[in-house]
Order: C-alpha cells, then sequence, then structure tokens
C-alpha cells in the first residue's frame, strides 16, 4: 500500500466539508449549525473510508491519524459553531473559514505530534 500523508487529507476532508455544508445551505436549505454538524460526519466517514482504502498514513498509525482528524474536525465544528451563535450576522462561509483555519492548525501539530510519538517508541 502507499503511504499518504494525513495532512494532505485533512485538507481534501475540510474541502469536501465546505462543499457539503453549501450543498446543504443553499440547496436543502438548513440551518448553517445542522448543516456543519451533517457535513461534518459526512466527510469524517469519507476521510475514514479514503484512509482504510487508499493506504495508510505516512509515518503515523491509522489510528492516530483518525483520532487526530476527528478532534480537528470538531475544533472546526466548535469553532464555526460558536461564532454563528454568539453572532448570527456573520455568515457561515466566514466562520466556516474560521473554523477551518484553526482545525487546519491543530491537524498539522496534531499529526507532527503523532508522527514524533511514533518515532520515539512511545
Amino acid at each position: 500500500m502507499k503511504a499518504i500523508n494525513p495532512l494532505f487529507l485533512f485538507c481534501a476532508l475540510t474541502a469536501l466539508d465546505g462543499a457539503l455544508s453549501y450543498v446543504f445551505i443553499a440547496h436543502y436549505g438548513f440551518g448553517a449549525v445542522l448543516a456543519r454538524t451533517l457535513s461534518a460526519a459526512l466527510s469524517y466517514a469519507a476521510l475514514a473510508t479514503a484512509l482504510f482504502y487508499l493506504g495508510r498514513p505516512s509515518s503515523i498509525s491509522l489510528f492516530s491519524a483518525l483520532a487526530v482528524s476527528f478532534i480537528s474536525l470538531a475544533v472546526s465544528l466548535a469553532v464555526s459553531s460558536l461564532i454563528i451563535i454568539r453572532n448570527p450576522a456573520v455568515h457561515w462561509p466566514i466562520a466556516f473559514v474560521a473554523g477551518a483555519i484553526a482545525s487546519l492548525a491543530f491537524a498539522a501539530f496534531g499529526y507532527a505530534r503523532a508522527a514524533k510519538a511514533m518515532g520515539s517508541g512511545t
């Protein structure tokens, strides 16, 4: 199996999450928080399937990649939901971008930390 950079897949997950959020909000008329929750769940399922079938992540275990991705996606969902709930005048794409930046930073740190832990054997 080919080794995959998990941060690359997480960026793809974020793009899929944004696209699904747009579809749920613009075409189905869901609220922003509900649409983000549904799109995050579907995006995580797609990421887990991609990691399972496309190959194992490079330098970290599959469990570590899925755990870091889940926590990072939860950070994204929490940040964007809190922004929308606290200030309803903010449009959902702005809240989504803020959440995506926070989650990508968290994911980069988490993947690096997991790779360091795998390298040291602890």
